[in-house]
């Protein structure tokens, strides 16, 4: 059967009331099993795939379970919406569901063949051989790379009988709509996302080129503005803010007066944040600009940094900006998690209203930044900056004290009996793999690239921006020139709590890596780079590449949940496990000034094992004793007049 159902006759009558009402998983089921001409297996591979997407997006049902009286009950719930659909067929990894990459490829397909089946799913977007000339001109324009991502929407603007100077903002959101309400898309933003920016490139670069400016909906860039686009005197001012975070100036490096250290200023702090830090404010200054502007204060009255912060109206202005558009993500998320024909709970008009519980570390880092500003910089007056505190606190969520829910039932899943020894092995079986005689060399090197990488983060908990900033022989260590790798070392300065790191590696982590220096690096590293783990040119791979890299590989292989910094938990934890109640010493391992955040942090997972140690007391206690004789039950009165 192929990839798409060919319909070579009418539609029935199910099919028509599919195409006109709701359609849910159970209706769909009745549908394929009473339908005419559909082939024995075409119509079980239909219902198949209809099954499996019922237990993707009902996870209390056993992910392989066989149970078709269970799944038909489930599906009732389950809408036959592609928005419905996507927000939960996509949400993880095709490992995650419990499939191969293939048989989630293939279920896809039979699910988009179940649409179309019952007139629910649009014709195919023309290829560009089957575009109209307006549309062939432009594409034959772009390279190979750009003509991927515009071809999907050329094919829907000319199945829209667009040309191309008809093109507009609208349209462009538009296709983002239809793709994530009337197709199975993975990334209906992403598709929209590369649409746009391949289109403002070419407008940019291609004089021929309707000159109409799209914008991907919803990113930083729709609201946000480049420096360049304010006064010269806001630019200044914003460099010498960020000058003295950095301590970059002469008076930050040698003050004429030490304050109390105690004291949250810049005078009180002796080294100089992150250049990373440093960066991120210079984002939230960014973000701060942009909400005036489009709140309507004119941009070229923003002079200076004081023009933010004075009247201190402008700071609520910024924050009441900057949380409508959080509210606005929350409300389209739960909209497309909500089932299709649900019924959407109006609150009375007594309940009380949820405005002070939208709080996120972005809103309360464009506060703080903000605050910083005023008090540090613009020295505004007590009553102003008390105004500020208390709306930041509206803002900011409750300090972590403890290990995220999300992060602790990850954790649970890298110590179940099945899954760690699969982890702990994953290294050496990503190296045995880069053997693959069929591999290109590249391929394989990518492989022991990978293996190399979990390997450190398995034996040495390092921070993921710390791990792909590796560099040979200043942080790779040997004891002499010719000798073997010994030990990784990182300076103080180059660890986030700036404890030095100084951890040796066992023999096993050394042959892996040496392995992969010897054989594989060479194949992913030009001339004269010097990272363990090469990007292009001199580069090394960003924390961010190399972490989705390790997340994506390990998730398909795997098939739990991943991220770099929980191999840096589950370390501590399996120590816990095997030494319980030496906090200290992973006090040190992971650098924390004070016991008390290790205990906070970590006594959650060493607490699960006590309850399992605690349990198997009163197994064997009950065993030990023995139940208790049982005289007979006793017979239950009965009442007068019961009779």
């Amino acid at each position: 059967m192929s990839s798409q159902l060919q319909l070579k006759f009418p539609l029935g009558k199910p099919a028509q009331q599919a195409r006109n009402g709701s359609l849910n998983a159970a209706d769909a089921l009745a549908f394929i099993e009473s339908y005419p001409n559909l082939e024995k297996t075409q119509r079980a591979q239909l219902a198949s795939a209809v099954r499996k997407a019922v237990r993707i997006c009902r996870p209390e049902l056993d992910q392989r379970g066989r149970d078709k009286a269970a799944i038909l009950h489930a599906a009732q719930v389950v809408p036959m919406e592609c928005s419905y659909l996507n927000a939960r067929l996509f949400k993880a990894s095709s490992a995650m569901h419990g499939l191969e990459d293939a048989s989630f490829d293939n279920l896809v397909y039979k699910l988009r063949d179940v649409f179309r089946l019952f007139g629910r799913y649009p014709p195919d977007l023309p290829l560009s051989g089957n575009l109209t000339p307006p549309w062939q001109a432009l594409y034959r324009l772009l390279s190979r790379e750009r003509q991927k991502g515009l071809i999907a929407f050329f094919g829907y603007c000319d199945q829209q009988n667009l040309l191309p100077t008809e093109v507009k903002q609208k349209v462009l959101d538009d296709f983002v709509t239809w793709t994530a309400e009337k197709t199975l898309h993975r990334d209906p933003v992403g598709r929209g996302r590369r649409a746009a920016s391949n289109w403002e490139w070419a407008r940019q670069h291609i004089e021929s080129w309707p000159d109409i400016p799209l914008v991907r909906s919803g990113m930083r860039e729709e609201y946000t503005l480049p420096f360049t686009a304010y006064p010269s005197s806001f630019q200044d001012d914003v460099e010498a803010f960020l000058d003295r975070y950095a301590c970059r100036t002469k008076e930050e490096i040698f003050p004429d007066k030490v304050t109390d250290p105690t004291y949250k200023s810049f005078r009180s702090r002796r080294r100089p944040l992150s250049p990373r830090s440093v960066e991120t404010r210079r984002y939230q200054i960014r973000q701060a600009a942009a909400a005036l502007v489009a709140e309507g204060v004119p941009i070229e009255s923003i002079t200076n940094l004081n023009d933010l912060v004075q009247p201190v109206e402008r700071v609520r202005t910024i924050l009441l900006f900057h949380r409508s558009r959080v509210e606005e993500r929350q409300r389209r998320q739960e909209e497309l998690e909500q089932p299709a024909g649900a019924e959407v709970l109006v609150p009375s008009s007594n309940a009380r209203s949820t405005f002070q519980d939208i709080r996120t570390s972005n809103l309360a880092g464009i506060g703080e930044a903000l605050r910083q500003i005023a008090q540090f910089h613009c020295c505004v007056s007590e009553d102003d900056l008390a105004l500020m505190k208390e709306w930041i606190s509206q803002i900011k969520p409750p300090q972590q004290t403890s290990m995220t829910e999300k992060n602790t039932n990850r954790l649970r899943a890298f110590l179940d009996t099945q899954i760690y020894p699969q982890i702990i092995h994953y290294p050496a079986s990503l190296m045995h793999r880069s053997s693959a005689s069929e591999l290109k060399p590249q391929a394989a090197a990518r492989l022991a690239l990978y293996a190399v990488a979990f390997e450190i983060l398995t034996v040495c908990p390092l921070r993921r921006g710390n791990l792909a900033g590796l560099r040979l022989k200043q942080h790779v260590r040997r004891a002499k020139p010719d000798g073997p790798i010994t030990h990784l070392h990182l300076r103080a300065e180059e660890v986030k709590n700036r404890k030095a790191i100084d951890w040796p590696l066992p023999p096993e982590s050394v042959e892996l890596i040496q392995r992969y220096l010897d054989q594989h690096r060479c194949h992913l590293a030009e001339p004269g780079n010097l990272f363990l783990f090469p990007g292009k040119g001199q580069r090394g791979r960003s924390g961010h590449d190399l972490g989705v890299g390790l997340t994506e590989r390990f998730e398909r292989d795997i098939g739990v949940s991943f991220n770099t910094h929980a191999m840096r938990h589950l370390a501590v934890v399996r120590f816990l496990i095997k030494h319980p109640g030496k906090y200290e010493i992973v006090r040190r391992i992971l650098g924390h000034s004070r016991v008390e955040t290790t205990l906070a942090f970590y006594s959650g997972p060493e607490m699960d094992r006590a309850i399992a140690l605690l349990a198997d007391v009163i197994r064997n206690d009950r065993r030990e004793f023995g139940p208790p004789a049982l005289s007979p039950p006793k017979k239950p009165r009965t009442k007068r007049g019961d009779n």
